[in-house]
């Protein structure tokens, strides 16, 4: 996994300024991914409240609601900025 800058290429951009990148071969190693994403997304939302899908940001924006510093996607990509960065970067060895 790695940690991917994020620019106006990349979903999120303008939320959160990183995400996570992983590229996973083989049966094994998706299991092993999925069960790292949950465990990623139980911290953070200790840490720090519940995050939100990617997509969902632009409607909290629209309705005066505050982005979470955190969300994901899908693919299993866990997007970040601020503390929540800053403390997934701190702990990332857990889930490898």
């Amino acid at each position: 996994m790695k940690i991917v800058k994020l620019d106006r290429r990349y979903n999120g951009f303008g939320d959160w300024t990183h995400r996570t990148d992983g590229v996973y071969y083989g049966a094994d190693a998706r299991a092993r991914a999925r069960l790292a994403f949950f465990e990623k997304r139980s911290f953070l939302t200790t840490q720090f409240g519940p995050g939100c899908f990617v997509w969902e940001a632009g409607t909290l924006r629209a309705n005066n609601r505050a982005v979470p510093v955190w969300a994901f996607d899908e693919a299993g990509n866990i997007f970040l900025r601020d503390d929540a960065l800053t403390t997934f970067l701190l702990t990332e060895g857990r889930w490898e």
